[in-house]
């Protein structure tokens, strides 16, 4: 027989363990539920999209590039997840660059201070990793804050009945400014899609192309509209920033415009097919796009001496085939408003010029007798030009333009896109993403320099050594 202190014995190793059994399982446990962050004061928005968006006094940024879509991808709590929606107060932004300027400091010793800075006073806002597989238009990708909830584009993490990841797709998911209340919008079946959202009247929508097809998706309620034609595609797609619309060619060629947020497009130049012929003799050509005007040439397969000679300009069905450029002696870049911009030089000096009709009326807008280096005309976004020259990013604006010496400094030295991700600008940080990786640097538009780079990377603490 067993008596009452065996008995109280055996009971208390059974308790002691069933605990330890316990806590190997939770020590066994993937995950632990995620613990949303104090909510911010309400503040306003800057720089939305790209790899760091601005709300009120804090900084909101991907926190590296993940290398694998396989990854682990899990709203649940973690440490310093590759990818994850971090934030910073922009204090400590500039309080990183006056640890990186201690000359009382080691390179290592500024690089373990600012990695230890990072983890004291970044947060994990979105545990799920961001991810787009799109490289064909970098400019809208990233993150974005509306109606103060963040939005990312993540790898699917739901599987197949075979029980195959399905990575490949990308899922549109948005949480509050303190990463609860996650909601899952829309599934895109291929995380390679060109999604751009915005905000028309108050509300969220994504205008994309997916598999040379083009979409209007009211992100709210999740209803997606296929705008171009049943099972045709679509070509030659051009985002335009400053007119909130997207002009392309439809499958006859034709060159149309969606407004943003639309559910049916525009023909607003028609390619017409001659009577008893099964395509059209003319190919239009889709230079640039800006403030709701398409630039565009016209080839004729018929007549190939007045092919590509012309630059057009239309607005609409009723105000179409309008003549920019009329001249080949001079290339143009990019259309703006009713001219062209261009460059030249003259002696080793280069200058920026715009022109209509055949030439005879141009206009300098950046001297050559102050610029002895070449000049790249990189885009033309509303009445402002991007160029860069002797590796200087400038900003021009047009409307005041006049024989000006130089545009304004942005960036210098700038890093070409990584994977889904250009250089973004906040305030006068520039923060480049890389393989696991985000850092910052601070331009000095005066003395056209980048300070050091400053890593914000959020990692998990090392070990001690034994």
């Amino acid at each position: 027989m067993f008596t009452k202190t065996a008995i109280k014995k055996t009971a208390l190793l059974t308790v002691a363990l069933l605990v330890c059994v316990s806590v190997i399982f939770a020590a066994c446990t993937p995950s632990s539920k995620f613990v949303p962050v104090d909510t911010p004061d309400p503040g306003a928005v800057s720089s939305n999209g790209g790899i760091a968006v601005k709300y009120g006094d804090y900084l909101y940024y991907v926190n590296g590039n993940i290398s694998d879509v396989s990854v682990e991808n899990t709203y649940a709590a973690v440490d310093a997840r590759v990818g994850s929606v971090v934030r910073l107060k922009m204090s400590d932004v500039e309080a990183l660059f006056k640890i990186n300027d201690d000359k009382d400091l080691t390179t290592s010793q500024k690089s373990e201070q600012i990695a230890d800075y990072v983890r004291q006073h970044a947060q994990t806002v979105v545990p799920r990793v961001y991810y787009s597989a799109n490289t064909t238009t970098t400019r809208i990708n990233g993150i974005f804050i509306f109606n103060d909830r963040i939005y990312i584009t993540t790898p699917n993490d739901q599987l197949t009945a075979g029980g195959n990841p399905l990575t490949s797709q990308s899922v549109l998911k948005s949480y509050k400014l303190n990463g609860e209340d996650e909601q899952t919008h829309y599934v895109f079946t291929s995380n390679a899609a060109e999604i751009w959202l915005q905000q028309v009247e108050g509300k969220v929508v994504a205008t994309y192309v997916m598999d040379s097809t083009l979409h209007t998706l009211d992100v709210a309620s999740g209803k997606d509209t296929l705008v171009s034609k049943e099972d045709e595609t679509v070509s030659s797609v051009n985002f335009d920033w400053a007119g909130n619309c997207i002009f392309f060619l439809d499958a006859d060629g034709s060159v149309c415009k969606l407004a943003f947020g639309a559910t049916e497009y525009d023909v607003v130049v028609e390619n017409v097919k001659p009577e008893g012929h099964d395509h059209s003799h003319v190919t239009y050509t889709i230079k640039n796009a800006n403030n709701g005007t398409v630039y565009y040439t016209i080839a004729d397969e018929n007549n190939s001496s007045v092919s590509n000679i012309c630059l057009y300009s239309a607005t609409s069905a009723d105000n179409k085939d309008v003549v920019v450029f009329n001249t080949n002696s001079i290339t143009p870049s990019y259309g703006w408003q009713d001219k062209v911009l261009y460059t030249k030089s003259t002696n080793g000096f280069y200058g920026v010029y715009c022109a209509s009709g055949d030439g005879s009326n141009e206009k300098i807008l950046l001297s050559p007798q102050y610029n002895d280096s070449s000049i790249t005309l990189d885009r033309v976004e509303g009445d402002t030009l991007y160029y860069t020259s002797d590796s200087i990013s400038y900003s021009l604006d047009l409307t005041t333009a006049q024989a000006n010496k130089e545009g304004t400094p942005y960036a210098v030295s700038l890093a070409a896109a990584t994977g889904w991700a250009q250089p973004d600008f906040v305030d006068q940080y520039v923060i480049t993403i890389g393989t696991g990786t985000v850092s910052v640097v601070k331009f000095d538009a005066d003395k056209l320099t980048n300070s050091s780079s400053v890593a914000l990377t959020l990692t998990v603490e090392p070990d001690e050594e034994e």
